[in-house]
């Protein structure tokens, strides 16, 4: 008769006192050390199986606002040890910016960002005068809510002192288009497309149709530098001016 190696002897007796104890009730484990270690009561995860689909995940859109949204705080931040004043403005002016009837100075981001700006300094004179800006998101034509408030205060300015407001739409030069020629068109009707649809909710507010002028540049006119997103977002605007 062959005799068994003690340690594989040792071995098997293990075996056997192993399933002995699982077959007892309430012994189906042994305690191996790991007592009261969160996750050892779950099962182990099946290695081959295929992870289940993400459902929700953030469109092309909504990452590219957010991150127009952080290059705009990035840039605004002011550095530890220096004063508010040393901060650079943000969106920064365009070369042109000195032909431009647009008061730079009294626009930040935060105007830009949230859709309109309202003139509260207007000159006695107002024929002429740039009453307000409205601003849009890339690709475009929908009217924010700070927009809307903008254009109903314009509208009741013109209820009381009359007049003709002229509305002029722009465009960012960035585009997907493959030649300047078809740049250029896009900018044009998506500008024009601005500007009827801030016509569009003045009219709703009461304004007759002769009383309201639409008109577009395209990207011809860039107050900012587009040299950041904050500077395409500030030249995708429309223009109202009250024309006495």
């Amino acid at each position: 008769m062959q005799k068994v190696r003690p340690r594989r002897a040792l071995k098997i007796a293990s075996a056997g006192f192993i399933l002995a104890l699982a077959a007892i009730p309430g012994c189906s484990t042994v305690d191996s050390g790991l007592k009261g270690v969160p996750g050892t009561g779950k099962p182990f995860p099946n290695l081959a199986s295929v992870p289940e689909k993400p459902t929700h995940y953030s469109t092309p859109a909504e990452r590219k606002s957010q991150e127009d949204k952080l290059v705009i705080d990035r840039a605004a931040a002011t550095p530890l040890g220096s004063s508010p004043a040393s901060g650079a403005a943000v969106p920064q002016a365009a070369a042109s910016a000195a032909t431009t009837p647009i008061p730079l100075a009294q626009l930040d981001e935060r105007d830009i960002d949230s859709g309109g700006w309202l003139n509260t300094k207007l000159p006695d004179k107002l024929d002429g005068t740039l009453a307000g800006l409205v601003f849009f998101d890339n690709g475009s034509t929908e009217l924010k809510p700070k927009a809307r408030d903008v254009l109903r205060a314009v509208a009741a300015l013109q209820h009381e002192r009359g007049g003709v407001l002229r509305l002029i739409g722009n465009a960012s030069s960035a585009t997907n288009a493959g030649n300047p020629a078809d740049a250029a068109e896009i900018n044009r009707r998506i500008s024009l497309r601005r500007a009827e649809a801030a016509a569009a909710e003045l009219r709703r507010l009461g304004l007759e149709e002769d009383q309201i002028q639409v008109s577009s540049r395209g990207a011809e006119a860039p107050a900012y530098d587009e040299a950041s997103p904050g500077g395409e977002a500030g030249n995708r605007r429309v223009e109202i001016y009250l024309e006495l």
